[in-house]
């Protein structure tokens, strides 16, 4: 049902795609006071800025990654702005699904870009050439 509900926006697609990433069905049972279900139009929407609101102010809380990316997601999903200074704490599994969500909000699905993430910040080639 969230799928369907964020379906044709990528940036909300993405958000949900981050949320099932990480967490199970089970796990994301308290997400209960932050969603309106329409059974009846088959789809469940989330309060994003309800939720951003509560991770920032800590009434959310799981670990340090969790909230980070429940963060992350709130704001993709159009819940307002996040620090990305605690991605800096992510273990390589969360921040690798983090990256994927943000690629994926970013249209690279569509277009078929592909690069390797391998933590040197540069331009490739093309785009620094454009930059200058």
């Amino acid at each position: 049902m969230l799928r369907a509900w964020a379906s044709g926006r990528r940036a909300a697609e993405a958000a949900v795609e981050l949320l099932l990433a990480v967490f199970t069905p089970g796990d994301l049972d308290w997400l209960g006071p932050y969603v309106e279900v329409d059974g009846d139009a088959g789809y469940a929407e989330i309060y994003w800025d309800v939720l951003a609101a509560d991770v920032a102010a800590g009434a959310v809380s799981w670990t340090s990654g969790d909230d980070c990316l429940l963060g992350i997601a709130a704001s993709l999903g159009g819940g307002g702005p996040v620090s990305l200074q605690e991605v800096a704490d992510l273990d390589v599994g969360y921040a690798t699904v983090v990256l994927q969500a943000l690629a994926y909000a970013a249209g690279w699905r569509e277009q078929g870009h592909s690069v390797v993430i391998d933590g040197q910040v540069a331009l490739p080639a093309a785009d620094a050439a454009v930059a200058q």
